[in-house]
């Protein structure tokens, strides 16, 4: 698609695109307390494609000087929406390079390659996240602007990093065990029971757990508790570390304080802060769901999630502000970072979050 500039032009990345698409990435680092460079090593075209079945990511082309000025991507979904799976697209990677920063006239043009593309898939809804600290995004795209979509709020969403350490709960009697291939049918049959209670929760499907999404989730990674034959719990330990990475820049305020006193940060049970110029580990806890939101089954199954995945320092477990488990998570220790959630209304009608029923909201930590 040309831009009405014919300097520029708006179209899928190429697999050669690969190296400067990293090499943008990395120059814009995340503002907050603690600045972060996210990165997609070792190559950030075939990283972008693991985030879904559906995904397409698109630059902005400097055709005189052959260099990408900007890109974005999409991924398109099926999750569960009033009950129902509906297909919903998220928007996330937007960057402009940094040469081309306060002089990129063209983010009207990106959006209309979006909705044309997205029309032609039959998406019902489109959301994006925006880190909270990250004002000068915020402030470009909660503007109202004719030329483009309206950015409308839908909560905050919360990310909380867990210092790997489990706290002895085996009260309840209850053990989680390692799935196996036999239990996908019962798995799949639970999350989505539980996901029909919930907004924006992904459709399950057996294909999910065989490794075919190529995203480094499958059946050996999930985690089940059971209470007789039943499944009352089940998440995954998901490392994503093979081709999507955070490495910290700096820390501000009392959080650098901290990362240069570690021992203050054992003592405390605060989760381990990575020097500057290292790579966090962590796992993320995915596709999770508890039987009903219990708070009782949802600690002791946290608390055992990070028994078994005692190897990595950090879990990291998000949910939205409106999550009736958001309360056990800040009983506990934590660093937290916060993302404001919108959805995007491309044509001016009415809101699409009246269109929602007050349902529980879950987002896919992973996958943001």
């Amino acid at each position: 698609m040309s831009s009405r500039s014919d300097k520029y032009v708006i179209e899928p990345a190429r697999p050669e695109d690969g190296q400067e698409l990293l090499r943008i990435l990395e120059q814009v680092p995340y503002p907050g307390r603690v600045s972060l460079t996210y990165t997609r090593r070792p190559d950030a075209y075939r990283s972008f494609y693991k985030e879904g079945e559906e995904v397409r990511l698109f630059v902005c082309r400097d055709r005189r000087a052959g260099r990408i000025a900007g890109l974005g991507a999409t991924t398109i979904r099926d999750v569960y929406i009033n009950g129902d799976p509906r297909r919903v697209a998220y928007l996330f990677g937007l960057k402009v390079a940094p040469d081309y920063r306060g002089r990129f006239p063209l983010l009207p043009d990106c959006y209309a390659y979006l909705y044309d593309y997205l029309q032609k898939k039959d998406v019902e809804l489109t959301f994006t996240t925006i880190l909270s600290g990250n004002d000068d995004a915020r402030q470009l795209l909660e503007k109202k602007r004719s030329v483009m979509p309206a950015y409308e709020a839908f909560g905050r969403y919360e990310t909380y990093a867990l210092r790997n350490r489990p706290a002895s709960n085996t009260a309840s009697g209850r053990r989680i065990r390692a799935a196996v291939k036999d239990d996908i049918p019962a798995l799949v049959r639970f999350l989505n029971r539980e996901a029909q209670k919930h907004n924006f929760f992904p459709v399950s499907r057996a294909r999910d757990w065989t490794g075919i999404l190529d995203n480094g989730l499958t059946i050996a990674d999930v985690f089940v508790m059971e209470e007789g034959a039943e499944i009352i719990a089940a998440g995954a330990v998901w490392d994503q570390s093979a081709y999507k990475q955070y490495v910290v820049n700096s820390y501000s305020g009392g959080l650098k304080l901290l990362a240069a006193l570690p021992w203050v940060t054992r003592l405390c049970g605060l989760p381990p802060l990575p020097a500057p110029g290292e790579t966090v580990r962590f796992y993320t806890l995915g596709r999770w769901a508890v039987r009903d939101n219990d708070a009782r089954i949802f600690d002791t199954f946290l608390d055992q999630i990070m028994q078994s995945a005692a190897a990595y320092p950090l879990c990291l477990v998000g949910v939205h502000e409106g999550h009736p488990l958001r309360e056990r998570l800040q009983r506990r220790r934590y660093v937290r970072y916060d993302s404001e959630v919108y959805l995007v209304n491309w044509e001016s009608k009415s809101s699409p979050v009246n269109d929602l029923k007050p349902l529980t909201v879950y987002l896919e930590c992973g996958a943001l």
